[in-house]
């Protein structure tokens, strides 16, 4: 059996260290980089690997395994150089969802145009957050936000059970993005497995669970909707 697609989060200041542990948290493979050895020390019992590195560096990064993720959170701060830098050898090295930190548009629009697949904006995201909490209704579900319009969900199989990931089109139909399958705990007691590189042909069981990524609007309508026949 293959190893678990880890999720990468290079930079560990509140937003990736924060970010880091709550996919730990919810049973994800997750990669902790940083290049201060103190900050990686304080993570590394939360997560699968916590390595004090140049994410810059390409034969480091490909010594670590850095480079099998599916998704990246790249939360350098105020080193928007490096951010650049990192985002365009990750998307290079085949990394399909890279989420940047920002902090001015003209940031989110260079970051896009070297690859970039989201942005977060931390301090104007936690003020939408307060806005939301104190004076508006929150979203109708649980998730792990990314920013202030992203995040990630778990919705169960149910009824779309038999079907597989290309035949349910979730992409095309609802606009988000499976980043993984956990199927039921083989004992009570266990963790319930979870494939980060579903077969995209293998069918669905009603017991499984879709992790899935999105924009917010996107994943409250999938949740809305889902399963759709035909």
């Amino acid at each position: 059996m293959s190893a678990p697609t880890p999720f990468l989060v290079i930079g560990l200041g509140t937003l990736g260290h924060q970010s880091a542990i709550a996919l730990a948290e919810r049973g994800a493979t997750v990669i902790a980089i940083d290049r201060n050895l103190e900050r990686v020390e304080r993570i590394a019992h939360y997560v699968t690997k916590a390595v004090a590195l140049d994410a810059t560096d390409e034969d480091a990064m490909t010594t670590i395994g850095a480079f099998t993720a599916h998704t990246a959170l790249v939360c350098l701060g105020d080193f928007f150089d490096s951010t650049v830098l990192v985002t365009h050898l990750l998307r290079r090295r085949g990394i399909k969802e890279v989420v940047a930190q920002v902090d001015t548009q003209r940031q989110a629009e260079a970051i896009r145009a070297v690859g970039a697949t989201q942005v977060v904006f931390p301090e104007r995201d936690m003020a939408q957050e307060l806005v939301d909490r104190f004076l508006a209704a929150p979203l109708p579900f649980e998730r792990i936000a990314i920013g202030k319009d992203a995040g990630i969900i778990e919705m169960p199989v149910g009824e779309a059970a038999g079907r597989n990931l290309r035949q349910l089109e979730l992409r095309a139909r609802y606009h988000v993005n499976v980043i993984g399958v956990k199927s039921p705990a083989p004992a009570e007691g266990q963790e319930e497995p979870i494939s980060l590189t579903p077969d995209a042909d293998e069918p669905l069981t009603a017991e499984q669970i879709l992790v899935v990524l999105g924009h917010n609007q996107h994943l409250q309508r999938f949740r809305e909707i889902f399963p759709r026949k035909g």
